[in-house]
């Protein structure tokens, strides 16, 4: 009786075992709005604050600021899908015009769409590249 018990032990002690090794690896979620986002910036292990309100004439909505690792990324949440299509297709693929405006970028431009959610990084910072790509996909526009 005992020897099946010690098998029943060790297939427990496996199953366990894999369950707590695939969730350390779990990707983090994608993001279609801004809560979203940041959640899943965070699971990434990524430092992150909400900041303030920001405007920019070339887009229909308010965004927020949010703080990743240090660098300001711009973020921007539209009321539907259809509306930040059309805004998205304002931008060139260089990112270096938004419909007719010209803006004139202190560092290359970063621009990436999920959902209803568009985000600006203006920077070169590879890890903050890399965990907006790892939750919003392949920049859309941008060097």
């Amino acid at each position: 009786m005992r020897l099946p018990l010690v098998f029943v032990v060790a297939a427990l002690s496996l199953v366990v075992g894999s369950f707590s090794l695939s969730a350390s690896h779990a990707q983090p979620a994608s993001a279609t709005d801004l809560a979203t986002l940041i959640t899943s910036l965070r699971a990434s292990g990524a430092g992150v604050k909400l900041g303030e309100k920001v405007d920019q004439p070339f887009f229909s909505v308010p965004g927020k600021i949010i703080t990743l690792n240090g660098e300001d990324i711009q973020v921007f949440q539209f009321p539907d899908v259809t509306t930040i299509a059309a805004q998205a297709a304002q931008i060139s693929p260089d990112g270096n015009n938004v419909g007719t405006s010209k803006p004139m970028w202190i560092e290359p431009p970063h621009f990436f769409r999920k959902g209803k959610l568009l985000a600006l990084y203006i920077g070169n910072n590879d890890q903050v590249l890399k965990a907006l790509t790892t939750v919003l996909g392949q920049q859309f526009a941008g060097k």
